[in-house]
């Protein structure tokens, strides 16, 4: 079974011309019309400031029937965390905390996504800055993942990995038995931060288990370009059947 999936750090709305404009994010996202959708820096407000939520806006213009929330990190302005919007059930959702010691509070959102080839575990994260505290998030991860799905079930793992010189794949990762393809445009690698020269390839997706990687790739919209600081990337997946690697 094929799916598309996409992760998308919208920066809060925020779009590289200075303007907040979620019609805009959600028009990206429409364009791919995606299975499911991982998005970091998400706004949640609370109740005094009447406000809602921008995970329900961009649920009510998305239009995907199924949404899990995992809150994150708490700034004078609100609260920003992860949002995952799936075109198939939910059967289970988790916020699992990835934050480390005086640094900046960080989650990984699991879902469990029914698709009629069974099971599919997916974890969108949004890492930490420091090289040290990325790595103690992703052993913490790794050891949540072996300990809740195992080791041959679907897993995906995808998100803004803040990891620009590509340290946790031939470390952490890799050893623990997951996949990833590198960003390619035209068949060059590419980026997808900053949205408007795209040098960093940080907004990455991993596969571990019965899923395949087929193809990986950062928007080539002009909105996009504009629509948040970071592209949104792409990727098409294939579930394998009877648990196959």
């Amino acid at each position: 079974m094929r799916l598309r999936l996409v992760t998308y750090n919208v920066h809060k709305g925020v779009g590289a011309d200075g303007r907040r404009d979620l019609a805009r994010i959600a028009s990206v996202i429409r364009h791919y019309d995606a299975d499911l959708t991982a998005l970091q820096e998400v706004m949640f407000y609370e109740p005094w400031r009447r406000k809602p939520s921008q995970a329900a806006v961009l649920h009510g213009l998305v239009g995907r029937p199924h949404a899990a929330v995992g809150l994150n990190c708490r700034r004078h302005f609100g609260i920003y965390g992860n949002t995952t919007f799936s075109r198939h059930p939910c059967s289970s959702e988790e916020n699992i905390d990835l934050t480390i010691p005086l640094k900046r509070p960080r989650s990984a959102l699991r879902t469990t996504i029914e698709t009629a080839a069974g099971p599919l575990h997916v974890y969108n994260v949004h890492l930490g800055l420091a090289r040290y505290e990325r790595r103690l998030q992703i052993e913490r991860l790794v050891t949540e993942i072996d300990g809740t799905v195992g080791s041959r079930a679907p897993v995906i793992v995808l998100g803004d990995t803040n990891d620009w010189r590509d340290r946790l794949f031939p470390g952490v990762l890799a050893a623990a038995g997951f996949r990833r393809r590198r960003l390619r445009r035209r068949g060059r690698p590419h980026g997808s931060f900053p949205s408007w020269y795209p040098v960093a390839d940080i907004d990455r997706v991993y596969a571990r288990g019965a899923v395949r990687l087929l193809r990986v790739f950062p928007s080539r919209l002009a909105s996009a370009r504009t629509a948040s600081d970071h592209l949104p990337v792409i990727a098409d997946v294939e579930i394998l059947p009877g648990g196959a690697t």
